[in-house]
C-alpha cells in the first residue's frame, strides 16, 4: 500500500535510527539595517518632520515617502512630480512601516487616528538626538532634502 511507504514508523530499523536524543540551539540571525525597528522608526519620525506639512501624514502618504527615500532614484523621480501618475513605477508597500508606526504609536512618538499620523513633542525631541549626529541617516536625510514637502496629501 502506498500510505505505508509513507509511514516511517512502520520500518523498525528507521524508527531506531530516528530515536536519538537531538536538541535545538538558537542562533544570532542577521537582520539588514533597513529591517530593523530602530532605523525604520527614526526614517519615519523624520519624514513626518521633513517632508509633511505640520508633522503630520496619512498612511498612505508614509508608504510612499518610505519607499521614494531609500533610493536616491527613487527621491529624483518624485522630486519633480505634480501627481503619482507620472512616476510610472510599482510603489512598494512595506509591513515593516506598519510595525514601526505601531510601535512610535505605543512609545507616544507620534499620535495615530484613523489613517492619519502625527509627531508628537516626544516625537520631536527623539529628532534632536538623531540631529546632534549629522553622519546619522545621511543619505535618507538627502533624499528627505531633495523631496521637499512637495508629495502633496491629495495625490492618494
Amino acid at each position: 500500500m502506498p500510505t505505508q511507504l509513507l509511514d516511517p514508523f512502520q520500518d523498525k530499523e528507521l524508527a531506531a535510527l530516528l530515536d536519538v536524543p537531538f536538541q535545538f540551539q538558537r542562533r544570532p540571525v542577521p537582520l539588514p539595517a533597513d529591517e530593523r525597528l530602530a532605523y525604520r522608526l527614526a526614517v519615519l519620525l523624520l519624514l513626518l518632520r521633513d517632508c509633511s506639512r505640520g508633522n503630520k501624514s496619512t498612511l498612505k502618504r508614509m508608504h510612499f515617502l518610505d519607499w521614494a527615500v531609500t533610493d536616491m532614484d527613487r527621491a529624483e523621480a518624485v522630486k519633480g512630480m505634480k501627481n503619482l501618475d507620472e512616476l510610472g513605477r510599482t510603489i512598494r508597500y512595506d509591513p515593516l512601516v506598519d510595525a514601526a508606526l505601531r510601535f512610535a504609536g505605543a512609545e507616544k512618538l507620534v499620535t495615530i487616528e484613523s489613517s492619519r499620523i502625527a509627531l508628537t513633542e516626544h516625537g520631536l525631541a527623539f529628532l534632536k538626538a538623531i540631529d546632534s549626529d549629522t553622519e546619522l541617516l545621511a543619505a535618507e536625510k538627502a533624499a528627505m532634502r531633495m523631496i521637499g514637502k512637495g508629495v502633496l496629501e491629495g495625490w492618494f
